[in-house]
């Protein structure tokens, strides 16, 4: 479902750059957008179309129309409205932090509630470790300081407004969370993937997509996406991806995700000192949830624009 939502916002997010965004608070298009979603998704994941009629049909009486509805009010309130914590005290500025820690564990308790993510105990456990040191270090000032620091000097100190008036820091919820989901994922031993994506094999699978249709869009993606990154590589992946996204110093940026995971980042000289070609690799859509809720991010080459890596 979130691949859903995710697709609807795509959708919304196109209306509001085109300069049409009275019209989504219009009902007819909003059951319009969630069609159109729909429809993509079956085409994502390699099945036949159905009539346009038929889609929205099915969008007037979806059982998640009022959340995408509620979603898309949303982010016709907080996209391209770029507010910073320019002003605001360093106590506020700390509880943001709490609070965008607190939503990124709301965002990942869907994953991390499954037997497949529990029963691999040394990530869960890892996982947990990482939140407990980054709340541990909020507790003291100059631990807190040090991210906060790295936000102004990276200019990804930006804010997401929630309807309750809670503010969160974006680019911490969503750094937490596309590491989590993609320690995660890369974590699922699948052979066929596996397979698919090795060295020898992918410029066979390339083919066989291009060529024949092989492949449903949405396991092409996975398969393309394993094989252009390496498991070890997941993290210099994300740095380089939010660098490139955000249009920000990749030094700072790389300070700050380092102060995210590690309690003492000092004992770590080598954390993301691997390369990676990021320009070989397009943009995938399923990066930075909460991000793209405020911050426009051009996606340019895209040859698989809702794709997840989710096996």
């Amino acid at each position: 479902m979130y691949k859903l939502f995710e697709l609807c916002r795509w959708n919304a997010r196109y209306i509001i750059d085109n300069g049409d965004k009275d019209t989504l608070y219009n009902h007819d298009t909003i059951i319009k957008i969630l069609a159109d979603s729909l429809k993509g998704i079956d085409k994502l994941n390699g099945i036949h179309p159905f009539s346009n009629s038929k889609y929205l049909e099915t969008a007037s009486q979806h059982k998640e129309l009022k959340f995408i509805k509620n979603q898309i009010y949303f982010l016709c309130q907080t996209y391209k409205n770029i507010q910073t914590d320019k002003g605001l005290e360093t106590e506020e500025k700390i509880s943001i932090l709490k609070k965008s820690i607190d939503l990124h564990e709301n965002l990942f308790d869907d994953l991390g509630m499954q037997d497949a993510y529990l029963n691999n105990e040394a990530l869960s456990n890892a996982h947990a470790q990482i939140i407990i040191d980054l709340k541990n270090k909020l507790k003291a000032r100059d631990g807190a300081t040090k991210i906060i620091n790295s936000l102004e000097a990276s200019n990804t100190n930006f804010l997401l407004i929630l309807d309750d008036n809670t503010k969160v820091y974006p680019i911490i919820t969503d750094l937490l969370y596309d590491t989590f989901t993609l320690d995660y994922n890369f974590s699922i031993k699948n052979k066929n993937v596996d397979f698919l994506k090795s060295k020898n094999q992918f410029p066979l699978t390339q083919k066989e997509y291009e060529e024949q249709g092989a492949y449903s869009s949405k396991h092409y993606a996975c398969i393309e996406f394993k094989h252009q990154v390496p498991t070890k590589k997941i993290r210099i992946f994300i740095l380089h991806e939010f660098s490139r996204a955000l249009k920000c110093d990749i030094k700072i940026l790389k300070a700050l995700y380092r102060e995210l995971l590690y309690y003492y980042p000092q004992k770590h000289p080598n954390a993301f000192k691997s390369t990676i070609n990021i320009l070989e690799i397009v943009p995938r859509q399923f990066l930075m949830p909460t991000v793209k809720m405020i911050k426009p991010i051009e996606y340019t080459g895209i040859k698989h624009a809702y794709s997840d890596i989710v096996l």
